[in-house]
């Protein structure tokens, strides 16, 4: 057994098993929470920390928009397609 394999198995081995174990149904809304929870996080960030470089203070600047731009359509495609 390599090191990589033995260092996966301590520390990921056990969560993949468990993920494993879980429905089809289940999972999917796992990976739906895993795309929401970095786009909630990112929206905590206040305003004056993600724009102190920028030279304006458009709406277009702000990362939490993006965030969420860019999520929205994986969240659709795990709603509607899965």
């Amino acid at each position: 057994m390599t090191i990589l394999r033995t260092l996966f198995d301590l520390t990921l081995g056990t969560a993949e098993r468990a993920m494993a174990a879980l429905p089809l149904s289940s999972a999917r809304w796992f990976a739906l929470v895993l795309l929401i929870v970095p786009v909630l996080l990112v929206a905590r960030i206040r305003p004056q920390t993600l724009l102190a470089d920028a030279p304006d203070a458009a709406r277009w600047r702000d990362l939490r928009w993006w965030a969420a731009l860019f999520t929205l359509p994986y969240v659709l495609i795990y709603f509607w397609a899965g």
